[in-house]
């Protein structure tokens, strides 16, 4: 903020430090704007702080600042001043009606307490409040304050309102800009298609945000619907709506439109499973049945196991005639070491795929 002020500013300066200096005609020189609006503040700046591990603050509009210089109690605990309660290093204090904290406080701190101040200054001097605001301008046309433009940054709006909320007579001629409006709709449109809603885009049509798409139930619709109002920012009225000075509204829960069709299919079967079979039709030599024992009668051995399906509740699945099936490994002995040692051989082999609960068939019958 600058520290070159308009003549109105400075003639109310000369005023109230003459109310500091002798009181005025409800309190005597010490109780007037002695800082003590500050404790109905004590808890919640100290929560700010806290949350944003601030170690130095300025006060700007401190008045007499007693709470700087006297014990406070908080809660039954009592404080040395604030300045404990707050638990921060430094602080700096500036009121332009008192002398001792007149010094205009041209450096950079963690944080700004300005508290009952706004509402005292001239409607021109308040542009550096919200002069920085991208997309703003601030003017004086026929002897009103008037406050235009487009802004950029939704959450200015609440910035704005603060301070212009203090002054009636300032014309405010502002409204969003077109491309933040873009922005928002790119914002609601990601955060819908993360909710598996892959169909639905947002786009801005005469300042509303219209929903388009297809979704496969009423549910998914209104959720998306409440997404996307989640992402509205607070509304102003459009200028030619507005009147007077009162250009702001709380947010909306109707500046959506919501075209999204509701196609409702059900979500496709699995696919079924697959069942895949092969055989091999082996010779083997007598040699071979006579050197290893060889039975082809199933049997088991110490490394043999057996294993069932399990259905979906947990139980061990039956067939329908109630018996119980399974698969017994090493059944018979590995084809490829009989090969290798030269008593096998694969006369025909062959391997078929068919649905579950389907039954093969194959061009060649001596295979099946």
């Amino acid at each position: 903020m600058k520290n070159k002020f308009s003549e109105n500013y400075q003639n109310l300066i000369k005023i109230y430090a003459d109310m500091h200096n002798n009181g005025t005609i409800w309190d005597d020189a010490e109780s007037t704007f002695d800082g003590k609006s500050l404790k109905y503040f004590f808890s919640p700046i100290k929560q700010i702080i806290d949350l944003t591990k601030s170690k130095s603050l300025i006060d700007f509009g401190c008045g007499k600042a007693k709470f700087y210089f006297n014990k406070i109690k908080i809660k039954e605990i009592e404080y040395k001043n604030a300045i404990e309660f707050w638990n921060i290093k430094d602080y700096f204090l500036y009121d332009p009606g008192v002398d001792e904290f007149s010094t205009y406080p041209n450096i950079k701190m963690d944080g700004v307490i300005c508290i009952d101040v706004v509402e005292h200054m001239p409607p021109e001097d308040v542009i550096d409040f919200i002069g920085d605001i991208e997309g703003i301008k601030i003017g004086i046309k026929g002897g009103k304050v008037v406050v235009e433009g487009e802004l950029v940054v939704p959450t200015h709006i609440g910035r704005i309102n603060t301070v212009m909320s203090k002054y009636s007579d300032v014309l405010v001629l502002i409204e969003y800009s077109t491309q933040t409006q873009i922005i928002v709709a790119q914002k609601m449109q990601e955060a819908i298609n993360r909710n598996n809603m892959k169909d639905v885009t947002v786009r801005v049509v005469n300042g509303d945000y219209w929903l388009e798409g297809v979704v496969n139930s009423d549910g998914k619709k209104t959720l998306a619907q409440n997404i996307a109002t989640s992402y509205l920012p607070d509304t102003l009225a459009s200028l030619s709506a507005s009147v007077g000075g009162d250009r702001y509204q709380k947010r909306k829960r109707g500046g959506i439109s919501n075209f999204i069709s509701v196609n409702q299919k059900k979500d496709p079967e699995p696919p079924p499973k697959l069942i895949k079979v092969s055989s091999q039709f082996v010779e083997l030599s007598k040699d071979y049945l006579k050197v290893f024992a060889f039975k082809w009668a199933p049997f088991m051995s110490n490394e043999s196991s057996i294993s069932f399906g399990q259905a979906e509740d947990g139980t061990v699945s039956t067939s329908n005639d109630g018996t119980l099936s399974g698969t017994i490994s090493r059944l018979f002995p590995k084809l490829t070491s009989a090969k290798q040692a030269g008593y096998a051989r694969v006369i025909q082999s062959g391997m078929a795929v068919t649905n579950n609960n389907k039954p093969i068939i194959t061009a060649d019958p001596h295979i099946w």
